[in-house]
């Protein structure tokens, strides 16, 4: 079965689910149990680029943490394909994230659904329940442990969604596209 067929099995079972307002006491159990073990608290009065940092560390991922505890900035930002001017800004705490920079940042943190919605809330915005892309990257961010997906797997399955819908413009990818990177 292909990412594509699990993505979109998932955006309508999720769909089915919220518009039946579906969870049975098992599921609520289920998160009961589980939610207070993942959710990630940033210490309040914290810097935007400190939380990423934070979060960076909690990824453990050696590629983006020195040997002396700092973190390689210029790999972090490349593998979440954000820009050195923007990362810059978010540095030096000159801008309010666009929602596509915050969206290359939930899925390079590999951010769960909720700490998702989260890092969203903190500067006003939401995953749009009519929005394709939104969708999808739930999608994404739901299925991405079960079948070890990392940015580059994220981006190839925005690119073909951005190719399907390319005639409707209903879908425009947060990555650039291939013909933008020439």
């Amino acid at each position: 079965m292909s990412m594509i067929t699990l993505v979109e099995e998932y955006i309508n079972i999720m769909n089915y689910k919220r518009s039946r307002k579906f969870l049975n006491k098992y599921d609520m159990a289920v998160l009961d149990l589980i939610n207070p073990r993942i959710k990630f608290e940033v210490p309040e009065q914290i810097s935007f680029y400190d939380q990423i940092i934070l979060r960076i560390k909690k990824m453990n991922e050696p590629r983006f943490i020195r040997k002396n505890g700092n973190i390689y900035d210029a790999r972090f930002y490349e593998y979440a394909r954000i820009d050195d001017a923007t990362w810059s800004d978010i540095k030096n705490d000159k801008v309010i994230p666009s929602k596509k920079t915050l969206l290359k940042l939930i899925i390079a943190l590999r951010l769960n659904h909720d700490e998702a919605e989260e890092m969203l809330k903190q500067f006003g915005k939401t995953f749009e329940t009519g929005d394709i892309q939104d969708q999808v990257i739930q999608a994404v961010i739901d299925l991405r442990e079960n079948y070890d997906l990392d940015v580059d797997d994220i981006e190839d399955i925005l690119f073909r969604y951005q190719e399907m819908y390319k005639d409707k413009k209903y879908f425009e990818c947060i990555y650039q596209t291939r013909e933008m990177k020439l």
